[in-house]
């Protein structure tokens, strides 16, 4: 005989959980790295933040898109950050240092936003 142990009470969530104060603008692209154990944000602040997923700390700011950073993505690995700007810029970077590993890459004419199906 099923007899239920614990009685559970599921609310929807009607607030933000948690937020992580730093970028200046709207933040406009956030992916997790593929072990989960960071957080890519790109802004309108022409800048990206990597952070620290379990604690919610920042643990880069990486500087020099000149306009909004519409676009992260991370290597399979996470040994690599793509991230693309609204001026159709390219920048890649390490992780792990939060220094970019390359310029400036022409990559686009008009603006790109990555879509996630």
């Amino acid at each position: 005989i099923y007899e239920p142990q614990v009685v559970f009470r599921v609310r929807p969530v009607t607030r933000c959980s948690s937020s992580m104060p730093g970028h200046t603008d709207a933040v406009v692209s956030v992916q997790f790295s593929p072990d989960g154990q960071h957080i890519a944000s790109g802004s309108g602040d022409c800048t990206v933040r990597i952070w620290e997923s379990n604690t919610e700390t920042p643990k880069h700011v990486l500087k020099g898109h000149k306009d909004w950073v519409l676009a992260v993505a991370w290597s399979p690995i996470a040994t690599v950050l793509a991230t693309g700007d609204k001026a159709g810029k390219l920048l890649f970077w390490n992780p792990r240092s939060g220094k970019a590993i390359s310029k400036p890459i022409n990559a686009h004419k008009k603006w790109y936003q990555r879509r996630v199906h």
